[in-house]
């Protein structure tokens, strides 16, 4: 199924744009070498989590059988996180998450030691513009940038509390904001009073159970 679905984007985009694939740390290594062997002729960009993100020793497995670069992870949140795997080439393309990871400073800090490796950095951002902006001075700043994560289904909601530049010029790129700060203007009083009421919540399965989303 997987290989099958890699393939109609793969028709459907055409041989001159890019996908990408998550595998959320679900797999075990054996099942993702078995699917990346299935897929690799589409040529994805990347496999992103190929297996549980305190798996080391399963994603250098993953990393000596694929052909694809593995990327990951936007659950390690400090330089000492990235460091086993970078050193021992289990991860290709680090995606540190900025509100997770120690802020700018640590995000910085964790692209320079990928870049010792020869690793790109490409930030991790599921939760909107405001996180998004912050990723985007990074991405100016850093050598090693190579892609930049956002959720456009979220501008919408951000509109509401804050003036925040458009993001794309319609072809995936972005000129950096020249106002002071992150380039943005938060209206506290605007803001809402739950503003979870934005967020999808996926932390439980149809009977109950937690479950990771």
């Amino acid at each position: 199924m997987v290989p099958r679905a890699c393939q109609a984007v793969r028709d459907a985009i055409g041989e001159d744009r890019d996908f990408a694939l998550d595998f959320h740390g679900r797999c075990s290594p054996s099942a993702a070498v078995l699917i990346e062997q299935s897929l690799r002729e589409t040529l994805p960009l990347w496999i992103e989590e190929p297996v549980a993100p305190e798996n080391t020793a399963g994603r250098q497995h993953c990393a000596a059988s694929f052909a694809l670069p593995i990327a990951a992870d936007e659950r390690w949140f400090t330089r000492w996180d990235f460091a086993t795997p970078l050193e021992r080439g289990a991860v290709h393309i680090v995606q540190p998450d900025c509100s997770n990871a120690g802020g700018i400073s640590e995000m910085a800090r964790i692209a320079a030691l990928a870049e010792i490796y020869g690793a790109a950095f490409a930030p991790h951002n599921p939760n909107g513009p405001v996180q998004g902006m912050a990723s985007l001075h990074l991405a100016a700043a850093l050598p090693g940038f190579t892609l930049l994560e956002h959720r456009f289904d979220l501008e919408d909601a951000f509109a509401e509390f804050a003036d925040i530049p458009p993001r794309s010029d319609g072809r995936g790129r972005h000129a950096v904001p020249e106002r002071p700060g992150l380039g943005i203007e938060i209206d506290d009083a605007r803001l809402p009073i739950e503003p979870a009421r934005h967020a999808r919540l996926e932390s439980f399965r149809v009977d109950g159970s937690i479950t990771d989303w």
